[in-house]
Parts: structure tokens; C-alpha cells; sequence
């Protein structure tokens, strides 16, 4: 049994893909480990180097955001960490996150400590 799940296992592409979506009632999101899949994007994957183990850390050629039909450039050429568990959605430099916080709409909540 062990030897048959080795092999099955050496089969299974490297990755993970993670679809988030706000919800509309039936597709809200999915994380697939192993694959991914083609409906859920387009364009082709970039491959990045783990710049620090255990904190899938990264550098980052360029961070956008579209909203619309405008597509902001908010850095380049910046260290990045993807973290799909963590509490802390956003982190990164003040003028940066600030930046991403006005293109949204997003206001803080100084009694909860929230952005929303």
C-alpha cells in the first residue's frame, strides 16, 4: 500500500492554486492541491524562487491592482509573501498598502483596529 501512494504521489504536479471570489451564492471559492484549474484564469503561471523557506517568500517583479478597466502599478521589484492561512490579509510598505486601501474605498476603523 505505502509503495502504490509513493507513486501516485510522484505524479502530482508541485503546486497548489487558490480561486478566491466574493461570493455570489453558489462559487465562492476553491483550493486545489496539485493542479489547478483552467477556468479560473488566463494567461500563463510564473514560476518564482522561495527567497525565505517556511514563509513562502518571494520577489515580486511588480504588484498591480485593477479595479475596472484601470490597472494601477503599486510596486516593482518588491519582496512578497503569499500566506493563505495567516489573519493578517495585508501587509507590506505604508504608502503601498495606503495606495491599495484609496483604490478600494477601504476606511479604518480605529475602535476595531479594522479596514473595511
Amino acid at each position: 500500500m505505502v509503495r502504490i501512494v509513493s507513486r501516485y504521489f510522484a505524479y502530482i504536479k508541485k503546486l497548489s492554486s487558490l480561486y478566491i471570489r466574493v461570493s455570489n451564492g453558489s462559487d465562492t471559492g476553491e483550493l486545489i492541491l496539485g493542479d489547478y484549474d483552467t477556468t479560473k484564469y488566463t494567461g500563463c503561471f510564473t514560476y518564482a524562487t522561495v527567497t525565505v523557506p517556511g514563509y513562502w517568500e518571494f520577489v515580486a517583479d511588480s504588484v498591480v491592482l485593477t479595479t475596472g478597466s484601470t490597472t494601477t502599478t503599486i510596486a516593482t521589484s518588491i519582496n512578497a509573501m503569499l500566506d493563505t492561512g495567516t489573519t493578517v490579509a495585508l501587509v507590506g510598505p505604508t504608502a503601498s498598502v495606503n495606495q491599495i486601501y484609496a483604490i478600494l474605498g477601504a476606511t479604518y476603523d480605529s475602535t476595531s483596529g479594522l479596514v473595511s
